[in-house]
Formats: structure tokens, C-alpha cells, sequence
């Protein structure tokens, strides 16, 4: 099975070749070089949502559709407000506090109090804990 990163991944070369963008063309819209993008596309090390969000718009779509939604998601300035209630919405309508949720991640409480506030980074690999925890896709979460 795929990881959210190995998922995003794929999308990114696919729509990037549909538009017949070149990695050099996608690093200069995106305002990065070519290696970060070949880098990103031969792995995606555990980018920002926010980064992952601005190279889907730049390929004309949404971070929600590149996961696998099929319909428009929230957009980046909106992201961290509605990964962090609906994480705390799925958590307490779970029945979990945040300790039993860090328990579930493998983190401190701490951690995850951070996230539903939103004062901690949201990342790829963050979307897909908090996602298998609570066990719902990640696209609904974000």
C-alpha cells in the first residue's frame, strides 16, 4: 500500500508530464530549483502540507484531489484552521483524549495538543498519523 507521500508523489509527475512541464518549469513557478523538484518527485522527504498544497495549486488542482478526494478541499490559508478542528472533532467524537490519541501516534501529548491548536507544522507524514489513528483517509482531513 502506498504512503501519503509515495501518493503525492506519483500525482505530482503525472498532472507535472499532462502539462508538459518540465522539472525546470515547475521549480520556476514554484519559485525553487530543478533539483528540489527532481528531489521531491523521487521521494518526497516529509514536505510541508502547505508546500505540498502550493505545487498542487501550481499544477491546477487542490492537495485534497492530489490525495485521492474528489472533490475541492479547503485551500492552504484555511488548511491548518480545518486539519486542527477536524482532528479535534474526530478525536472527541472517538471518545479519546489527547493522551490516548498521542498513545495511538506514538508521541507526547504535548505533540498533539500543538497540532489541534495549530501551532505545530503540518506534514505529509503528519496528515498520514493522525489519519491511520483516527482511522479515517487523509483527505478528510484536510
Amino acid at each position: 500500500m502506498q504512503n501519503l507521500a509515495e501518493k503525492f508523489v506519483l500525482e505530482m509527475r503525472r498532472r507535472r508530464q499532462a502539462l508538459s512541464l518540465s522539472q525546470q518549469d515547475l521549480g520556476e513557478k514554484l519559485g525553487i530549483d530543478r533539483n528540489t523538484v527532481s528531489r521531491i518527485e523521487r521521494g518526497a522527504p516529509n514536505m510541508a502540507v502547505a508546500d505540498a498544497t502550493a505545487i498542487a495549486e501550481t499544477l491546477g488542482t487542490t492537495l485534497g484531489v492530489m490525495l485521492g478526494a474528489t472533490e475541492d478541499r479547503p485551500q492552504v490559508a484555511e488548511l491548518s484552521d480545518t486539519f486542527s478542528s477536524k482532528v479535534r472533532e474526530l478525536r472527541v467524537a472517538q471518545g479519546l483524549n489527547q493522551r490516548e490519541l498521542a498513545e495511538l501516534i506514538g508521541v507526547d501529548r504535548n505533540w498533539v495538543s500543538a497540532v489541534e491548536s495549530g501551532s505545530q507544522n503540518i506534514t505529509l507524514r503528519t496528515l498520514e498519523k493522525f489519519a491511520n489513528a483516527l482511522k479515517v483517509s487523509p483527505c478528510d482531513l484536510v
